[in-house]
């Protein structure tokens, strides 16, 4: 027994030995390469910079274009109320019969008075249903 301890182990393959190269690149080529992707980072983000703005300031813009549309309906709005409210004046009373519509020197003192509240208004007029009119001017 003695001797089936000592014996030699089987011989096994070796794997074959694997040689490790080192790519060596040139200075000029690793720089060039280096520059490059630097230069690839930097245009990426620049591009998502500048896409970022412009969605900003595409909404800017709308933002202003909505606000000065507002501003200029409630500036058209608080020009003309004052004379809707002279014209539904106006109406009340011919339909209450405080004024006639056939009383064309009282009506166009009515239609000049009416104007005094509102300077916006250079000239009005009533046309009667059989079509005659009656017009009042400031500078007349």
């Amino acid at each position: 027994m003695a001797n089936a301890s000592h014996q030699p182990a089987p011989h096994r393959p070796q794997a074959p030995a694997i040689e490790k190269r080192r790519i060596r690149l040139p200075v000029a080529v690793a720089l060039a390469l280096a520059f490059f992707g630097v230069t690839l980072i930097a245009g990426a983000a620049l591009v998502i910079v500048l896409y970022g703005a412009q969605r900003t300031t595409v909404e800017l813009l709308r933002d202003r274009n909505e606000q000065l549309i507002d501003a200029a309906v409630t500036r058209l709005h608080d020009y003309l109320a004052p004379v809707q409210s002279q014209s539904v004046f106006l109406a009340d009373r011919i339909i209450k019969g405080d004024l006639e519509p056939h009383d064309e020197a009282r009506l166009a003192d009515f239609l000049l008075a009416s104007m005094a509240a509102a300077p916006q208004v250079s000239a009005i007029s009533f046309t009667t249903s059989d079509f005659q009119s009656v017009r009042a001017d400031r500078d007349a």
